[in-house]
């Protein structure tokens, strides 16, 4: 009896420790795999953690690149016809492109009446003069100030005094027609040749403030250039606006003839040429802004 109690005893104490041998060896094997998974666990968040966020390096990159375009813009020779006294300031890709030299052809055609900052102008001879003054008859910027000043005439219901109706400013308009176009003729096709002076009009451009521009833009009725680039009185111009101010004797109202009427028109018209100048000056600037620069004849 006793050695089967003992057998017994034997028995458990064995299988305790079998017991006990087994969970040993589970557990080292689950603790070793806990440890690495925690230390995996933790690598990937230390990593995550130090890992710079997309956005910053973004921003980054971002800061890098606009200040190689200023250094790069600061080391780059001045465009003809622009100054660079001032870096273009970084407001955004739309500002800039508003802000940037307006692109032109190096040699401006030789019938162009307007010649941009940059361009080189080609010598007219008298021949050329003449053909320049009818081309201009043909420019979208003619017909543009002659429907203007069809529609100020009949807003202010000036000369010539055909009424405020309708079929009156088609009359303003066929008038203004004449006007302009006897204008251009006598300035550019007869008395400029005459003269030897140059008929076209340079642009000043950027290099200059609002003031400065349109104060030049006023003096070029006054003064233009020579035929071998002097400044001279602008003879021709009076001229021709005096000789087509004479002929509105012909085709105006009655109410609008005689050497007062035809005072005040010649003065309105040495006005309206100051007036076409100045626009002129900046409307490359104005249709450059808003995408238009081929618009420009």
């Amino acid at each position: 009896m006793k050695q089967t109690r003992l057998d017994r005893i034997f028995r458990d104490v064995h299988s305790v420790r079998v017991t006990s041998l087994a969970v040993m060896l589970l557990f080292a094997k689950s603790v070793p795999a806990q440890i690495a998974a925690g230390a995996t666990s933790r690598n990937v968040s230390t990593i995550a953690a130090d890992a710079p966020d997309p956005r910053t390096r973004f921003d980054e990159a971002r800061t890098d690149v606009a200040a190689a375009t200023l250094t790069s813009g600061r080391d780059l020779p001045d465009a003809p016809g622009e100054s660079s006294s001032a870096p273009i300031p970084l407001r955004g890709k739309a500002f800039a492109a508003v802000d940037a030299p307006i692109q032109v052809s190096p040699i401006a055609p030789i019938y162009h009446k307007y010649i941009e900052p940059g361009q080189k102008a080609q010598p007219l001879t008298s021949a050329d003069k003449v053909l320049f003054g009818v081309h201009q008859l043909m420019s979208p910027y003619l017909l543009l100030t002659i429907a203007a000043a069809a529609g100020y005439e009949q807003a202010a219901n000036g000369s010539p005094n055909y009424g405020t109706n309708f079929p009156a400013y088609g009359q303003r308009v066929g008038a203004a027609a004449i006007r302009d176009a006897s204008q251009t003729i006598f300035e550019d096709s007869i008395m400029a040749p005459i003269l030897h002076e140059d008929p076209r009009y340079y642009v000043m451009g950027n290099r200059h403030n609002l003031i400065v521009r349109t104060t030049y833009a006023i003096s070029k009725v006054f003064v233009t250039r020579s035929d071998d680039g002097c400044a001279t009185p602008n003879y021709s111009l009076f001229a021709a606006y005096a000789g087509a101010a004479a002929l509105e004797n012909a085709y105006y109202p009655d109410d609008n003839h005689g050497l007062t009427e035809t005072a005040k028109s010649f003065g309105g018209s040495i006005g309206g040429a100051a007036l076409s100048n100045v626009v002129r000056e900046f409307l490359p600037n104005i249709l450059h802004t808003v995408r238009l620069e081929q618009a420009l004849p």
